[in-house]
Order: structure tokens, then sequence, then C-alpha cells
């Protein structure tokens, strides 16, 4: 009868093991943890498929700043308020810092964090996002006699308040034709009329077409802080300031002819002036919509799985509980034959 009562005894402790390895709970999936940016690229009603786009980690956020890291922390944008969120910014400002950080990353051919095409639908998700600071551009796409060029985006993740964002960026298109284009970029200097502080400051341009750098230009007060050019359509134009003014940030704003270097004076900036390597594209003062929900949409991207979070270490207990249970109903049976 004791021999018995140990057997059950011992049963019941498998079927314990066994219900316990069941009922574990797992960590939260990469779904939870991570957050995933939708794409949805539409001009005029009209589908916008097939366009490239890439996403860059750029940063984190800091207490009361934000702080750029990587390829990206040389980079001297002019940033909004950073003690508030960046939903308070002005889509003004929030565009120009998208605009600036696209031309470094293009010019310097940094690499992209992922990079993807819109789907038949338009949309493109970017997932396994981590909190912190992104950027988002996409190629011009050329599509009988338009092209699509879209703006960039720049937001921040953070899975405490939102897991999914839609993001919908602003697209202009152009119309090609033979005849030839007229080009400008114009130098600004902002907050402080009595900036520059020198008659002789002068600033070094870069003008890069189709990623190759076509020529350099100084603007200074001599030709009032502007330059012109005329070439044929359909090329991808980028300007950039080759080394930022010490005590300066700049942004690159402008649209698809007119492109305007602003560099703003700030006095809390230490830091010794450093030359800036990175890459223009076309730039678009339209400003890009992003929004947050709390559902998940399923994605259309068709080389991504969805992520169930399950994990393989509860298969060693389920295993050995299994086992156990065998064990002991063979042993249980021997003994009452």
């Amino acid at each position: 009868m004791k021999k018995k009562i140990g057997y059950r005894v011992f049963t019941g402790i498998c079927m314990m093991i066994f219900m316990l390895s069941m009922c574990i709970v797992l960590p939260a999936s990469a779904a939870e943890d991570t957050s995933t940016l939708s794409l949805w690229c539409v001009k005029d009603e009209e589908i916008v498929d097939g366009m490239h786009w890439q996403i860059f980690r750029v940063g984190h956020r800091e207490t009361n700043d934000y702080v750029f890291e990587g390829a990206f922390a040389n980079y001297r944008p002019t940033l909004g308020d950073t003690t508030k969120s960046m939903l308070e910014w002005d889509a003004k400002t929030v565009s120009s810092v998208a605009n600036t950080l696209r031309v470094n990353a293009l010019i310097d051919g940094l690499p992209c964090l992922s990079e993807g095409y819109t789907d038949e639908k338009g949309n493109l998700n970017f997932t396994g996002l981590e909190d912190g600071l992104y950027l988002v551009i996409g190629d011009s796409l050329d599509k009988g006699e338009k092209t699509y060029i879209p703006s960039s985006i720049f937001f921040e993740v953070n899975s405490e308040q939102e897991n999914y964002l839609n993001a919908f960026p602003k697209i202009i298109y152009v119309t090609m034709n033979s005849e030839a284009e007229n080009y400008s970029v114009r130098k600004v200097w902002a907050n402080n009329e009595n900036q520059p502080p020198a008659l002789d400051t002068y600033i070094t341009c870069e003008i890069y077409c189709d990623g190759e750098l076509r020529e350099t230009v100084r603007l200074d007060r001599t030709n009032n802080w502007e330059y012109r050019w005329t070439d044929k359509p359909g090329h991808d134009w980028l300007v950039r300031e080759k080394e930022i003014p010490e005590n300066y940030t700049v942004t690159y704003d402008g649209n698809h002819y007119q492109y305007i270097i602003v560099n703003t004076y700030d006095e809390t900036i230490t830091t010794e002036t450093t030359t800036s390597t990175q890459k223009t594209t076309v730039t678009t003062t339209e400003t890009s919509t992003v929004t947050t929900a709390k559902t998940t949409i399923a994605s259309t991207e068709a080389s991504k799985l969805p992520q169930t979070g399950q994990l393989w270490w509860p298969v060693l207990p389920l295993t050995v509980g299994g086992l156990l249970l065998i064990v002991a109903g063979a042993w249980i049976r021997k003994k009452d034959e």
C-alpha cells in the first residue's frame, strides 16, 4: 500500500511539472516589444506602387534631448524644442530635419536598416523597430511622362505610447519635357540680424547630380549668397554645405528646382566645426503625416512572416515532463503486475 501511495505521489509530481511547463508565460513577442511603421503612398487618389524606400536609425532620446548616433552622430541639423516630444513640433520643422538628414545619408551612402518597395496598394511595412529616432527616405519614381518625388520622414518610436504607426508621405510629381530647366541654390542666415558676423564670411556649397559631385561653388555677399545653373530635365539634384560654420546648425529646404541652405546660430554648441560627409536628395517643402494606432494591421510584405513570439526554450521542460510521465507509467504498470 505504501509503495502504491509513493508511486501515486511520484506520478502527481510528474503531472505538476508537465502542467507547469504548459502554463509558463512566454516573454513578450517581438511585435509587443517593437513597433511597425506602415507607409501608404498615394498621390491625388492615384496609388504609387513600386516606389523604393529605405529606413535608417539615426538616434534616441535622452531625458530632454535627442541624441544622434552612429554614422549620424556628427550631423548638426536644426531641431525644434528638444524638451518637448517631436509630436509637439510644427510640421515645417520636422520636415526640414528629415530633408537635412536625407541629404547627408544619400551623399555619404550610409547603409540603411531595411528597405523595400510599395506594393499594389501603395503600402510598405517596416517592422521590428525599437524605441528611437528614425529617418525614412524614398527614391524618385518615373512612370510614363511623370516623375514622382516623395518627401522624407523623420519620426520617433516610443513603444510605451504605440506599437503601430501609419505614415502618409507627401508626393509631388513633375512632367518631363525636353526643354532645359533652371535651378538655384541660396544661402540664408537665420535668427540673428547681425549674422554672419564678418564681412568676409562665405560658405562652400557642393552640387550633386544623380549622386555625383558636379561642381563646388562659393556663396558670399558678392553673389548675394545665391548661385544659378541650367541643365536638361530628368536629373536628381542635391546640394550640401561643405563645412558648417562654428556655432551654427543647418537645414536644407526647397523644392525640385530651388534649394535653400539655412544656417541657424546656436550659442549652446560647444563642439568644433566638423566637415560633413554625407549625401543630399531632391527635397520638397511638403510635409509628411504620421499617425498612430493601437491596433496592428496585417503586413502585406510577402518576404516577412508574422512573428508569434513563440520561443524554443520551453521545449526542454515539456520534453522532460513527457519523458517522466512515460517512465512513471511504465514503472507503475510493472509494479502493479
